[in-house]
């Protein structure tokens, strides 16, 4: 596990498992333990199916169990893009996946007794900007005529009673938001899987997959596992096992660091309604407070993890929250999402029949686990019926625009320091 995560500190018990070691079979292998792969395994055991997760480190050891905990209504794309690009029915059906994913979420953690703090907060997307904040005033009244869902607008005067913050100007309150621990989660859904008949070993790299008419073949270093179907959920962490698909992919690195615990004064003073924030600049803060009074201050800052690096997150913690000047910083960590080049995720089959779901761009904490579910039904029923996400191709992005979307990041983030320099 990250070891230095807040996540990883304050998990619930977790269990070693095995590694594997000569020849199994199963009906479906699953490549990733994360919230994917696992809700993927959780939702085929319920249809009847064996399935067996191999899991290279330990269950939610990468984004899965190092995120930023917001579990947010939407996508990358504002639903006003998104209808802009595919029309009012997709933006909807768009909306409704999310709410889903959300109550997919939910009703795991319920039926198994799941204890990862589970909290319907809501959350508030704070615009850096007035022009920020009129965007979120076109995209609440869009979505409350067009799409008949209901969020609300805080203006500049309001704001503090959102967040005690000079750097932001009002924003847009999402009352269907929810965040939770998502290590605790992963954890909690591994002992699902098992608890329903599922297989999952750790330690367990897969090397090689070869695929024949009826039967694909799963190489590790301690054995190999024989499959009717593939599922590949490894999304920021996919290499060339699988070439087609981390081709349409870029890895961006997401860092995060906790506070010591604050004085539950203090902490009501910041965020007064507790609930998770996100802004609106292109290189996004995202934060929260934990149970135990602590910041939770993310940014997309790009980088190996060194001392400078978070020494520039905590000073982008400042600029929010300069009241934290005198705050000791308590745990340090970082990790990988997957950006698709139009910013919406993927789901879908490739050509030798292996199954996938990747590219959430920052807003997989809950559209996982209702992606793994939908790759259960897809496996399940062939001519289940397929969602828009399903219906997107998978496209290569080719490397020159690889170069010019991570220069894109690095160029706005720096725009953004220089400006509240």
């Amino acid at each position: 596990m990250h070891i230095n995560s807040y996540w990883a500190h304050s998990r619930n018990e977790q269990k070693q498992r095995n590694i594997l070691h000569g020849e199994k079979h199963t009906d479906v292998a699953i490549v990733g333990g994360g919230f994917t792969g696992l809700s993927t395994a959780y939702h085929l055991q319920e249809l009847g199916y064996h399935t067996t997760v191999l899991e290279q480190n330990n269950v939610g050891w990468g984004a899965s169990g190092r995120n930023g905990s917001l579990m947010l209504v939407g996508y990358k794309k504002s639903l006003v893009d998104i209808a802009k690009k595919f029309g009012i029915d997709t933006a909807q059906e768009m909306l409704q996946l999310s709410l889903d994913g959300i109550e997919t979420v939910k009703a795991i953690t319920q039926k198994h007794d799941i204890s990862c703090e589970l909290t319907n907060a809501g959350s508030f997307c704070a615009a850096y900007k007035p022009s920020h904040l009129e965007n979120l005033k076109r995209e609440q009244e869009f979505m409350m005529e067009k799409l008949n869902y209901e969020n609300y607008i805080v203006e500049t005067d309001d704001v503090r009673s959102e967040i005690n913050s000079p750097l932001y100007c009002g924003g847009m309150v999402d009352p269907n938001s929810h965040y939770f621990h998502p290590l605790n989660y992963a954890i909690g859904l591994a002992d699902a899987v098992e608890e329903t008949g599922g297989v999952i070993y750790e330690q367990t790299p897969v090397t090689a997959i070869s695929h024949t008419n009826d039967r694909s073949v799963l190489s590790t270093p301690g054995g190999r596992i024989t499959a009717k179907h593939v599922v590949v959920a490894t999304n920021g962490y996919s290499t060339d096992l699988t070439k087609r698909l981390s081709k349409t992919i870029i890895p961006m690195s997401s860092h995060m660091l906790a506070t010591e615990p604050l004085r539950e004064e203090t902490a009501s003073e910041l965020i007064p309604n507790r609930r998770g924030i996100f802004d609106t600049k292109n290189i996004l803060y995202y934060f929260r407070m934990s149970a135990d009074h602590r910041l939770l201050f993310g940014g997309r800052i790009q980088g190996e993890e060194s001392s400078t690096l978070y020494s520039k997150l905590r000073q982008c913690m400042l600029e929010v929250f300069p009241q934290l000047e005198n705050a000791r910083i308590d745990y340090t960590w970082g990790g990988l999402t997957a950006v698709t080049m139009d910013f919406f995720p993927r789901i879908g089959q490739m050509q030798d029949g292996t199954y996938f779901a990747t590219g959430y761009t920052g807003h997989g904490v809950s559209l996982s686990t209702l992606m793994g579910k939908m790759i259960a039904h897809n496996i399940d029923q062939s001519n289940y019926g397929k969602s828009i996400l399903e219906r997107l191709p998978l496209k290569r992005i080719p490397l020159h625009s690889q170069h010019a979307l991570i220069l894109n990041v690095a160029t706005n983030y720096f725009r953004f320091k220089d400006q509240i320099s």
